[in-house]
């Protein structure tokens, strides 16, 4: 079958090509050294995630080779690699990141390795998050910390205590999210360490943005764009472009919001970056559903579902899908949403999507609006109590126009009521009186603090 040998040929040539592209190169047939393994594997990790299609075969290589030598240092290293660069792949995560770092993590803990036991810990806690496990998530998220500290890793350390803050802020926890990242900011600092300060000072503009600290955020975020701009980092700039459209979308500026985002659009496509290009087709959708421009939405949201379908990343689909039916109910076309929140709330109750609240009050809002009034209100008072029970104030601000909605059209005139008088409540309020305080002292620090770096410069 000449066709077939032809082809065998071309691929082999091609990974040949490929390796000396990334800086290996094939020792004696004779010789199957561990300085050779060595060599290999340290150039292949940092190309894991760049790379993954060309690094996944020399890594399988490096691990056949160690293993018939039984080089325990050498299999762990290609374990890692191959962890890291399916993950990057974003699909098959279950069957093969997380085996391949596992395995990695098993072996260095018989090594007593600390710097390798960190970083396939810190894989695991992204391999976890990705699966919705943010419980195990942060486990191996501390453990990877409790490892880089053990290591004299200070770059690691930082990477680590940026992650452990991303669960905290995702779980709403935003004092613990401030407090991790302000650790991590520390000893970028300290080091010196530009890019990655660059990176966990994009995250303080995050964790800012989540708290309605707009103009925190703002500036958190033009900070971190200007070190990445010194170092020419595209992959840091594409991100600045994004969190700098997103804050200007939270604050209505719809003309600058669309202006960052597309500017994003380009140097992602050119990494092909799915996960960074997802997010921002998301909010460009988000943009245009401001503008009334709701076919343009749809349109966006589902480049991103699309993408996030591909990345088989279950959270972001079901939020895909939720924005998709937020959408065609602007679009007055009720039965299409119901299909596609129906679709969202198998997929977040299957992970237990902390997201989950929000698409209880998509599902009432369509049923409400499909005139299924006890199912809508069965919902909706689920994510009124979820809100309540979490201090979640936009989920209860949510729901409860919706609930004083349908008891006025059943003619509950009490408790259409009630919920309208808490709604009003906290409308002009992001939060309930406590946090609104908290917010409060922290935008009076941060203009002292602003005022007197001034003064010193």
């Amino acid at each position: 079958m000449p066709f077939l040998s032809n082809i065998c040929l071309l691929v082999l040539i091609s990974i040949q090509t490929l390796s000396g592209v990334i800086g290996i190169s094939s020792p004696p047939r004779e010789q199957t050294d561990t300085s050779f393994i060595n060599t290999t594997n340290k150039n292949l990790l940092p190309n894991a995630r760049r790379n993954p299609d060309i690094v996944i075969p020399l890594a399988r290589e490096t691990l056949r080779k160690s293993s018939d030598i039984g080089y325990m240092q050498g299999k762990a290293d290609a374990s890692l690699i191959l962890g890291s660069a399916w993950l990057a792949k974003y699909n098959n995560i279950s069957d093969s990141s997380l085996y391949y770092n596992m395995q990695a993590y098993d072996i260095y803990r018989e090594l007593d390795n600390p710097r390798g036991k960190a970083r396939a810990c810190y894989n695991l806690s992204y391999v976890y998050s990705i699966g919705g496990d943010l419980t195990e998530a942060e486990r191996y998220g501390s453990l990877s910390l409790n490892f880089f500290e053990e290591a004299g890793d200070k770059r690691g350390m930082i990477n680590a205590y940026n992650v452990l803050s991303y669960f905290a802020q995702h779980s709403k926890d935003f004092k613990k999210a401030l407090a991790l990242i302000q650790q991590a900011i520390d000893i970028a600092r300290a080091t010196k360490d530009t890019l990655p300060l660059a990176d966990v000072t994009n995250s303080l503009g995050n964790i800012y943005k989540d708290m309605a600290l707009f103009s925190q955020a703002t500036d958190a975020y033009f900070e971190a764009l200007r070190l990445w701009e010194t170092r020419g980092d595209s992959s840091g700039i594409s991100i600045a472009y994004g969190s700098i459209g997103l804050v200007y979308y939270f604050q209505k500026d719809w003309q600058k919001a669309l202006e960052y985002c597309f500017k994003k659009v380009p140097v992602v496509s050119a990494r092909n970056d799915l996960w960074e290009l997802s997010k921002t087709y998301n909010t460009i959708a988000e943009i245009y559903n401001a503008k009334a421009s709701h076919d343009s939405a749809l349109l966006y949201f589902r480049k991103g579902l699309r993408l996030n379908q591909q990345m088989n990343y279950p959270a972001m689909i079901a939020g895909s899908y939720n924005f998709i039916a937020s959408t065609f109910l602007l679009l007055s076309q009720p039965d299409s949403a119901e299909f596609y929140i129906n679709r969202t709330m198998t997929i977040a109750s299957q992970i237990d999507d902390t997201d989950l609240v929000n698409y209880y009050i998509t599902l009432g809002n369509v049923l409400k609006t499909r005139g299924k009034y006890s199912e809508a209100l069965q919902n909706l008072l689920k994510a009124y109590n979820i809100g309540r029970e979490k201090k979640f104030p936009m989920a209860v601000h949510d729901a409860s126009i919706l609930l004083s909605e349908i008891y006025s059209n059943l003619g509950r005139k009490d408790l259409a009521y009630k919920y309208l008088k808490e709604y009003y409540q906290i409308k002009d309020s992001i939060s309930n009186a406590d946090y609104l305080r908290q917010v409060t002292r922290m935008e009076l620090q941060y203009d002292f603090d602003k005022k007197q770096k001034t003064a010193e410069f």
